[in-house]
């Protein structure tokens, strides 16, 4: 994409309420203050903004373009409060600082460690919303834990009949992201296992298909695919690639989406080996099951994002060895849902904020 395409022109109004990067638009509605939506810098340059930045040359020897960019954002609109999904970006932790009459509400995306943020800190007055019950970042006095406010839209859910009561999670990728992801991984200074990205699958897949079921049960999995139609060859390949990964292991693929997953009227058991929709799950009350040994971090074999959470719930982790698959199967198969969420309740208890009691 050129730089030219990047650009538009619109003209700045006032707001009480800057949105940077919120990829679910579903936050504006029925918010009673006045907002304005900004783009990341790296994928959209409101013209007027830029020209704005011109003012700060120091700055701008200083800093890189987007930051500046997004302080004359600030500078010109002037809101009370500036929300973000991206709490990622270093760049709002540095306004955060620099404008101390803003508010600044970051939103976690997904699940986080300490680590993450590194040193970096927002004003005492700030929020943070976040992902987990489990951990505190104390970088900011105020940390609120709601359900994910990703799903804040979600109303009508399409009911969809299941003859079956566990479906496994794909987390397939193509040959191409495949080969980007494990080069992130080794830039990060990682090193993968000699074992291959889905060792795991492939040690849960077969004993699945081999040892406990034998046959006897039809299995399924869930796309990674997310589209409800693919649009692109490269679309259709990746499905295809997908499938054929798992028809060695006699799994066939069940057309279900993550909502009708999360909001439907069933008592399915998800089996996965490591996903954010892990903490998605518990936090609606929905039956998990948790293999995690992707193997793909520095020194250990579990994610470490989720150790406070098998901590916190180890009957839905099941061992390496698989050696209590049949005990935490069988648990969740026979557990009501109600009991179920009672033994899950630190999650599934969890409200889901309401953005107007924030905004006062």
């Amino acid at each position: 994409m050129s730089i030219l395409s990047k650009i538009y022109i619109s003209l700045p109004k006032r707001a009480e309420i800057v949105f940077y990067d919120v990829r679910y638009p579903h936050l504006f509605k029925n918010l009673k203050l006045s907002y304005v939506s900004i783009l990341r810098p790296n994928e959209k340059f409101n013209i007027i903004f830029l020209l704005y930045a011109l003012k700060y040359p120091y700055q701008l020897l200083k800093n890189n373009l987007g930051e500046v960019y997004l302080l004359s954002v600030l500078k010109t609109i002037k809101p009370r409060y500036f929300i973000t999904t991206s709490d990622l970006d270093y760049r709002v932790f540095k306004l955060s600082q620099r404008f101390k009459e803003i508010k600044f509400i970051l939103i976690q995306d997904s699940y986080r460690i300490k680590s993450t943020y590194k040193k970096h800190k927002l004003k005492s007055s700030d929020i943070l919303i976040k992902y987990s019950p489990l951990i505190n970042f104390n970088f900011t006095n105020t940390e609120l834990v709601s359900k994910p406010l990703k799903y804040n839209f979600i109303k009508n859910i399409e009911e969809i009949e299941l003859t079956f009561n566990f479906i496994f999670i794909s987390q397939f990728r193509p040959r191409d992201t495949l080969t980007t992801i494990q080069k992130k991984i080794l830039n990060q200074g990682l090193t993968p296992s000699g074992k291959g990205f889905y060792h795991a699958e492939d040690k849960l897949l077969t004993y699945l298909s081999e040892k406990y079921f034998k046959g006897k049960n039809k299995l399924y999995y869930k796309s990674s695919f997310r589209s409800t139609k693919p649009q692109k060859l490269s679309e259709v390949n990746y499905l295809n690639e997908e499938e054929v990964f798992f028809q060695k292991y006699n799994f066939q693929k069940f057309n279900i989406s993550n909502n009708q997953i999360l909001f439907g009227e069933h008592d399915l058991i998800s089996l996965i080996i490591d996903s954010t929709m892990i903490f998605d799950l518990l936090f609606y009350g929905k039956k998990v099951l948790v293999y995690d040994y992707r193997a793909i971090f520095l020194e250990q074999e579990s994610n470490p994002h989720l150790n406070l959470l098998k901590k916190e719930f180890p009957f839905i982790f099941l061992e390496k060895s698989l050696n209590d698959f049949h005990e935490k199967y069988s648990y969740l198969k026979n557990i009501s849902l109600t009991d179920y969420q009672k033994d899950i309740s630190k999650y599934f208890n969890t409200p889901q904020i309401n953005l107007n009691n924030i905004l006062k």
